[in-house]
């Protein structure tokens, strides 16, 4: 059920914290191609959900993938920084 509800109101919870964390800039979408495996299994693809954020620095980036893990209840997100071009899982804790 909570992915239902996940879907149904995710740019509603994308917007709050763009707007919390005052971004000018950021897509949503369904951009990978392929899939990324983290160590307990759960696999990132072509459903997941995918959001672009552009003009902020990486700690910005990681409290706003925080944020997003648990707005989302999810375990984990994979978070891409393009500055860096580090690829890493970050959860809440």
């Amino acid at each position: 059920m909570m992915t239902i509800g996940n879907r149904l109101n995710a740019r509603k919870k994308i917007d709050r914290i763009a707007a919390a964390n005052d971004l000018v800039g950021w897509t949503i979408g369904h951009y990978l191609d392929g899939r990324y495996t983290a160590k307990n299994g759960k696999q990132y693809g072509e459903n997941s959900l995918s959001i672009e954020i552009i003009g902020v620095d990486f700690e910005t980036l990681l409290n706003i993938a925080m944020e997003l893990c648990s707005s989302f209840t999810q375990e984990s997100v994979l978070l891409k920084d393009f500055s860096s071009g580090r690829v890493l899982f970050v959860n809440t804790k």
